[in-house]
């Protein structure tokens, strides 16, 4: 019989997987019990605790609910993103390079704005 976890425990154990971590290194790190992961029963308001201050980058919306996205992506001022303002948008992605190349999504948008940006100066 297959096992019903709870929408809190199945999101951790994506976030565990998509790490590449080990229900090991997760007890180890935050403090919760050896074997909680694998109970069918819920998380107790103190493991919830111990994981969302361990693992900062994790959503606490999306822990909760499984709505928006799995980590706390940087966001973008919305006044870089204007054409006029491509050059500030520019800076703004190199300066921040190190924190935003950490999320594939960012290094997409990274990597064309700087082609864009290169290709329209050249015109």
């Amino acid at each position: 019989m297959k096992k019903k976890f709870s929408k809190i425990k199945l999101n951790i154990l994506k976030y565990i997987e998509y790490k590449g971590y080990s229900k090991r290194k997760v007890y180890l790190d935050t403090g919760i019990a050896n074997g909680v992961l694998d109970k069918e029963t819920g998380l107790s308001e103190k493991n919830i605790e111990l994981f969302i201050s361990t693992y900062s980058e994790v959503n606490p919306t999306w822990l909760l609910t499984g709505e928006g996205n799995m980590l706390n992506i940087p966001s973008i001022p919305e006044d870089l993103l204007s054409k006029e303002k491509m050059v500030d948008l520019v800076n703004f992605l190199i300066n921040n390079e190190d924190e935003l190349m950490q999320y594939p999504i960012y290094k997409n948008y990274i990597e064309k704005s700087v082609y864009k940006f290169i290709h329209t100066e050249k015109k």
